[in-house]
């Protein structure tokens, strides 16, 4: 890694790190843990964009809670005619990831209130969030 750091001046490096989200001390300010890993046979370039302005971090959530539910199934935490809401227990991290299922052929709003838990760190950080989930298709709610 030292190395590659080598290439580029004190600033870029800081640029570089301020947009996969740690701030001039090395703090974490929004970056997400990920691993990336190329194989190419021929010379590729990465470039490093902040994704904070863009709708990745919705859509990476919505696509893991739809994959989860396909191959695992979730428990159930509430179920009508018009909307399922699920969670996916993160073992390593003790912690839950809620969503939504819309069963409807129309726009449902769902309150989600976590504040009723105690010791807890929240996304979103208040602990309540209201989605409108479009017809037949799954929202992440939070954790």
């Amino acid at each position: 890694m030292a190395q590659v750091c080598e290439q580029f001046s004190d600033q870029k490096v800081l640029k570089m790190l301020n947009k996969l989200g740690y701030d001039d001390r090395l703090y974490s300010t929004k970056s997400r843990v990920f691993v990336v890993t190329f194989h190419a046979t021929e010379d590729i370039r990465v470039r490093i964009a902040d994704a904070v302005k863009t709708d990745l971090n919705e859509k990476a959530a919505n696509l893991m809670m739809d994959n989860y539910l396909k191959n695992y199934g979730a428990e159930k935490a509430r179920e009508d005619n018009n909307i399922v809401i699920f969670r996916k227990y993160h073992d390593s991290a003790y912690a839950s990831s809620y969503a939504a299922v819309n069963k409807t052929n129309h726009d449902v709003e769902v309150n989600l209130d976590m504040t009723s838990s105690t010791s807890c760190v929240y996304t979103p950080t208040s602990g309540k969030t209201t989605e409108v989930i479009p017809a037949n298709s799954l929202r992440y709610l939070g954790a």
